[in-house]
């Protein structure tokens, strides 16, 4: 039971720190598409942000963790959502 109980706990602090890596991306997205402004994004950051989560995608594939491999997902999509608008919106 204790192994049971430890493995839930940190389930749920790999759950927690998926959803403070995966959403702060997304009121960012809404930002860009409304006020089409990307002079001050880094094109740079967002393609290694979806290289490196990519990454930790697979590895989460090879581990068999699904909150790790669904966080993961959402943070590539974000992130090449982003390069998408800064090079659609770039001057």
């Amino acid at each position: 039971i204790k192994k049971k109980m430890k493995n839930w706990i940190f389930e749920m602090i790999g759950i927690i720190a998926g959803i403070c890596i995966a959403l702060p991306s997304i009121p960012q997205i809404f930002q860009t598409r409304k006020t089409k402004e990307v002079k001050g994004l880094s094109p740079l950051m967002f393609g290694l942000l979806a290289m490196g989560t990519g990454c930790y995608f697979v590895y989460g594939r090879y581990l068999g963790s699904v909150s790790m491999m669904l966080f993961n997902a959402i943070s590539v999509i974000s992130a090449l959502i982003m390069l998408t608008l800064i090079w659609k919106y770039r001057e």
